[in-house]
């Protein structure tokens, strides 16, 4: 059984980069709900003798995200002609991982029966600012990113993947230009989600 989590059950890390042996110390209900999850998750392997991998996902992005992060916010707005918006000072940092090295490691989890809990991510930190810049160049935007301020303190979390690596055989393919490059192309060819 493999179960997708998130990094969210950390909360603010004390160190970086993160490792699966980190406190969780969720803060927001949805870390909580996620960490609850995986407790029942051990519970129910530990009963029913049901191999369980607990796959903790960092920021993914990709083609058909549609939400409203960083990533797909800054392509939408790219392709309107539209300044990103960046608040604060772009440092914020986060370790992106493409959505089909995602599916890889689920497969990988489901193939290799591997129990335990994984860290999955791109495996480096980028910037919000590292990520406009190859943003509006892939679009062809002319129109630089607009500073505002920030209500909320400035976050990093980049994850330890090295478990993933070694009991899974997880390693990331798609860089993060080439993931960028992917997304943009999927959301020039659906217009409908910009």
């Amino acid at each position: 059984f493999c179960y997708v989590s998130t990094l969210d059950i950390y909360g603010p890390p004390q160190s970086l980069p993160v490792t699966e042996d980190n406190a969780a110390r969720p803060a927001s209900y949805y870390g909580a709900s996620k960490l609850a999850a995986e407790a029942i998750m051990c519970v129910f392997a530990e009963r029913s003798q049901v191999p369980v991998t607990v796959l903790r996902l960092s920021q993914v992005y990709g083609p058909g995200d549609n939400s409203r992060k960083a990533i797909p916010n800054f392509i939408r707005a790219a392709l309107r002609g539209e300044a990103p918006i960046i608040y604060g000072d772009g440092a914020d940092e986060r370790d992106y991982v493409f959505v089909a090295d995602v599916v890889a490691a689920i497969e990988l989890s489901l193939v290799g029966r591997v129990p335990g809990t994984f860290n999955i991510a791109g495996g480096r930190g980028c910037t919000i600012r590292e990520i406009a810049a190859p943003i509006v160049r892939l679009t062809g935007s002319t129109a630089g990113p607009i500073w505002k301020p920030r209500a909320t303190p400035a976050t990093r979390i980049v994850l330890d993947i090295g478990r993933a690596e070694r009991q899974l055989g997880y390693h990331p393919q798609v860089d993060l230009e080439e993931g960028l490059r992917r997304t943009v192309d999927w959301f020039r060819e659906n217009t409908a989600a910009a």
